[in-house]
């Protein structure tokens, strides 16, 4: 026959069951939650894709960025400066320079003055007193300027006139167009990024 309990010994055991309930089961709830927290790998790809798209630039890549230079005139000492970059454009010229001619933009301040210079690897600018390159700054219209060869005749590089109208163009624009004559081949366009450009002198 079975004791019957009274309600302070059924409530006693009652507490005593749920402390039991509580031991075992409050680990495996705590696994639970810890398990279903942790990311799978679905979850990371989306973060790692992220770092990516910021670390990386969508058009180009640095090596299109400027690259400045600081040198010392031997016959004066006084110091010259030097900026350049390299076109995103690679010009298919005919034999003898075919299989990819790079063009770079240089700036340069020497002697109390600055240059801008435009420059073809390999290639060769046509020469003459008229000849004349266009330049567009981001969407404005183009303007024409005419340009030197350099006192030596070579012609892979031009002497660029309206230097500091050029230079202001280049530091309020991102990105600059110049069409230029080219020894049988015609007029070409190339295209520079100036995103970095910095220049005080």
């Amino acid at each position: 026959m079975s004791k019957q309990l009274s309600p302070e010994e059924l409530a006693k055991r009652r507490r005593i069951n749920k402390r039991i309930m509580l031991f075992f089961f409050l680990p495996v709830l705590i696994l639970i939650v810890v398990i279903i927290s942790i990311p799978g790998d679905d979850a990371k790809e989306p973060q790692e894709n992220t770092k990516k798209e910021a670390t990386e630039k969508p058009d180009r890549s640095s090596h299109y960025d400027w690259k400045y230079s600081e040198n010392t005139d031997n016959m004066t000492g006084k110091p010259w400066y030097y900026a350049k970059i390299q076109s995103t454009t690679f010009l298919d010229f005919e034999f003898p320079y075919k299989g990819g001619s790079e063009a770079y933009l240089h700036v340069r301040y020497k002697d109390g003055q600055n240059d801008v210079m435009l420059s073809i690897d390999p290639g060769q600018f046509m020469p003459g007193n008229n000849q004349y390159v266009r330049v567009r700054f981001d969407q404005e219209e183009p303007v024409t300027v005419g340009y030197n060869l350099p006192e030596d005749g070579s012609m892979d590089v031009i002497f660029l006139k309206q230097p500091q109208r050029i230079i202001e163009g280049i530091r309020g624009h991102r990105k600059i167009t110049i069409e230029a004559p080219f020894y049988q081949e015609g007029r070409q366009q190339m295209e520079f990024f100036s995103d970095n450009f910095k220049w005080e002198h």
